[in-house]
């Protein structure tokens, strides 16, 4: 049986839906930045509806509708599956309420899934997924699961969402503007829908006025920068760090780790070189999954034998405590440091040591001193906000607090921050030019914070 000749539901796609799903057809990667009100849940639902429907493979088809959260994702979405599905006869559909899954009697399957329970993501293909706020998601969900997934058939993804700040959602968006930029029939497509273009909001101008503008530009205008108005890193400072063209010169190597608290968070260890006065570049990023503190510990013995880093900073907060012990037990070609960011920084103007040393790496970066590779680590580094206490001190978000508001623990960005001590700490770095033996390095053993 190929294509189920059976009517679909009764939605008919609305500007802008229809040339959304014309794009959604005819390109492989879209990223649908939209308003509030626009309708976007309801149209990805019938995409997939359709999709579902009107392809066949001999194996099956499979679609995954995929949210931040498993219960968002099914608060959002599964009624609607179930309403523009109804038109389907029940002897050619099994609707599944337990695993919310719909099959049909062609073989394709829908399913609706939550980034938070990345196991029940995994499988052997997709041919179509949408991630609804993408930006939200735990990183590397995508990556790491549903990718390789999609690849097995040049499956087609689509990512949608409203402005959350500058974090993976910003990312995919600048990507796909750039490959859609140069290819317009190529495998990329972007669609900005705002509020003032659309015309769908008919009282657009009274929640103009009664809603504060920075969150009015951002859900409704689909302003990437008002969310992030007391960001840390404002996007010229991001991209500073992105494009800064600062060679390898062989100088000495430090690092940072940052370690998992929680289960889904992330064991992250970033390496840089020096690449000049005061001026650092990134070597590599390593990151695994929460594991006993002997596994990491382990695993950061074998990577200092590997990237031969000279000085290492750890997070010793909580388990990273444990870690610290260890290594500076075992630890022979290197020396380690504990940072513990609840401390009280040394310049007053700021609240503890986190926030004193994120302005210090917003400083490095800001005067060109960084260059950094990782998308992962742009992507948090754009959603940490600071904020001005009663006393007028500066301070930054707890971890605990930026996981509840992002959906993910900014672990890549913290281990960038911590860099900086070592970057303060390195007042002057000397190497001989004719060896290429990195004990010849030497350092300023004075610590500045």
């Amino acid at each position: 049986m190929s294509e189920l000749t059976v009517p679909l539901s009764s939605w008919k796609p609305r500007f802008p839906q229809k040339e959304i799903m014309q794009a959604a057809n005819k390109h492989r990667y879209c990223v649908l930045v939209t308003h509030r009100q626009l309708g976007k849940t309801v149209f990805v639902v019938n995409w997939l509806i359709r999709q579902a429907l009107n392809k066949y493979h001999e194996l099956g088809t499979r679609g995954l509708y995929c949210a931040p959260y498993l219960n968002q994702a099914i608060n959002a979405s599964w009624d609607y599956f179930k309403h523009y599905s109804q038109d389907v006869p029940s002897a050619f559909k099994k609707i599944n309420e337990a695993d919310h899954t719909i099959r049909f009697a062609n073989g394709a399957k829908l399913m609706v899934r939550g980034a938070d329970k990345p196991d029940s993501l995994r499988g052997t293909f997709l041919d179509w997924v949408v991630l609804d706020e993408y930006g939200t998601m735990k990183p590397n969900v995508y990556h790491e699961i549903i990718e390789p997934m999609l690849n097995e058939r040049r499956g087609k993804a689509l990512f949608v969402g409203t402005p959350r700040g500058q974090n993976q959602f910003y990312e995919i968006y600048k990507h796909a503007l750039k490959e859609y930029t140069a290819n317009p029939n190529g495998d990329y497509w972007v669609g900005v829908y705002r509020a003032d273009e659309t015309g769908i909001i008919h009282d657009l101008e009274e929640k103009r006025k009664n809603i504060p503008d920075n969150i009015f530009r951002q859900e409704y205008l689909c302003d990437f920068t008002a969310a992030v108005s007391n960001a840390v890193f404002p996007q010229e400072i991001l991209d500073r760090a992105r494009n800064n063209d600062l060679p390898f010169g062989g100088g000495e190597r430090v690092a940072a780790l940052d370690v998992a608290r929680y289960g889904d968070d992330y064991n992250v260890i970033k390496i840089c070189e020096y690449a000049g006065p005061m001026k650092w570049r990134e070597v590599v990023t390593e990151h695994w999954g929460k594991e006993a503190t002997t596994y990491t510990t382990g695993r950061v013995l074998q990577l200092s034998q590997k990237y031969k880093f000279n000085r290492l900073i750890v997070d010793g907060t909580g388990v990273g405590g444990g870690v610290v012990d260890q290594l500076k037990e075992a630890a022979k070609k290197f020396q380690v440091y504990e940072f513990r960011g609840e401390e009280a920084a040394t310049n007053s103007s700021f609240v503890n040591k986190r926030a004193e040393t994120y302005f210090a790496l917003r400083e490095f970066m800001e005067d060109g001193y960084v260059r950094f590779d990782d998308p992962v680590a742009f992507a948090e580094l754009g959603t940490i906000p600071y904020s001005i206490n009663s006393k007028g001190q500066l301070q930054i978000a707890s971890k605990e607090e930026i996981k509840k508001e992002t959906g993910k623990s900014p672990d890549f960005a913290d281990a960038c921050m911590m860099l900086a001590v070592l970057f303060k700490k390195s007042n002057a770095v000397t190497y001989r030019q004719n060896s290429v033996r990195r004990n010849n390095l030497t350092a300023d053993s004075g610590f500045i914070f």
